[in-house]
């Protein structure tokens, strides 16, 4: 991997407060949408009117709770990390223990269906330290161990340090003995369910020294709550990719026709770092413009734009090409383009 430009964000610029704004009005169990920059903490914040929520994550989050009787986890802690999802649930009602999950899963969602699963199908065996860990090791996605309450710090030694910053960060201390890279390693995505509302913390792609905070209440579906995290998101980066092109990148526009070009880009496209937004940009040749002739294509004229691109995906503006996941605008281009 190559060393990358780190991006940085105006987040002065009216447009980046009003996405802000605008996701805090699409739906009404959303209390808080916040953009934090770590380095200095600074943000841009919105609150609906009339719910203050005291984010106090300090304490929460080295607290996951419990599962109801039914089997279904009303309050928990997921952390996720490059590849793979730290579940957390208090077992106490079952059998005054609690369980550490780790789902190597691509989406949170999946890890906790997975999660869920498990504990529902063996609820019975959770009495027993030996059964407990005698049915994870069946599943070839699911490793676990059960830790009593004496021992749950050990357990989370190697994640308090990044989560006692994002609790300080949060609470507006901003900590200053440590980079944020250093404090938060790899761990990307804190999602902290609570009896009545959940807290979602993200670190885009792209975007490691910045983190999206949203506040939900739990009337919402947990998907909802992690799909309207990752819009905000999606439209944050697009925001900034538009910058970033309309500052003007070193790339080469010219169409790719040749699958020999085709391939060493996307060869040069997967050594890149996983956050070098810059390299994929210039590397993918892109441009937040059209190109080709001007008309529509049904009169024999070509315009070259993301909308009829095999990769876009329309409704969340997004090019699905594996080595450039980005969230795009219908009239940008790339010159891996194709019909």
């Amino acid at each position: 991997m190559t060393h990358c430009k780190q991006v940085s964000i105006d987040l002065d610029k009216p447009a980046y407060q009003q996405q802000i704004n605008q996701q805090l009005g699409s739906h009404p169990w959303i209390h808080q949408a916040t953009v934090v920059e770590l380095h200095s903490g600074k943000t841009l914040q919105s609150h609906a009117a009339n719910t203050p929520i005291d984010i106090c994550l300090a304490t929460q989050m080295f607290s996951p709770s419990v599962i109801s009787a039914a089997g279904s986890p009303h309050q928990f802690l997921a952390l996720g990390f490059a590849k793979d999802y730290l579940l957390a649930f208090d077992t106490g009602t079952v059998s005054g223990e609690n369980a550490f999950i780790t789902a190597s899963c691509s989406t949170l969602s999946k890890a906790l269906t997975v999660a869920e699963s498990v504990l529902e199908r063996h609820r019975d065996t959770l009495s027993t330290r030996a059964n407990f860990q005698g049915y994870l090791s069946e599943s070839g996605l699911i490793a676990a161990s059960d830790i009593d309450s004496s021992n749950r710090a050990a357990a989370f030694c190697q994640w308090r340090g990044s989560l006692a910053y994002l609790s300080a960060l949060l609470a507006g201390r901003i900590p200053t003995d440590v980079p944020p890279a250093a404090a938060l390693g790899s761990l990307r995505e804190v999602y902290l369910c609570q009896s009545n509302h959940s807290i979602h913390c993200l670190r885009p792609r792209f975007l490691p020294n910045y983190l999206i905070v949203l506040v939900s209440d739990n009337s919402a579906p947990m998907p909802q709550q992690i799909a309207a995290a990752r819009v905000l998101s999606d439209n944050i980066l697009r925001l900034v990719i538009d910058d970033i092109l309309a500052a003007g990148i070193t790339t080469d526009l010219t169409l790719v026709a040749d699958t020999l070009i085709a391939t060493d880009i996307i060869t040069q496209l997967r050594k890149l770092d996983e956050d070098d937004l810059y390299g994929l940009l210039e590397v993918g040749g892109f441009a937040n413009y059209s190109l080709g002739e001007s008309g529509e294509m049904e009169d024999g004229k070509l315009t070259y734009r993301c909308a009829e691109c095999i990769y876009y995906h329309p409704n969340r503006k997004w090019c699905d090409l594996p080595e450039l996941p980005v969230p795009v605008e219908p009239d940008w281009y790339c010159k891996l383009w194709k019909l």
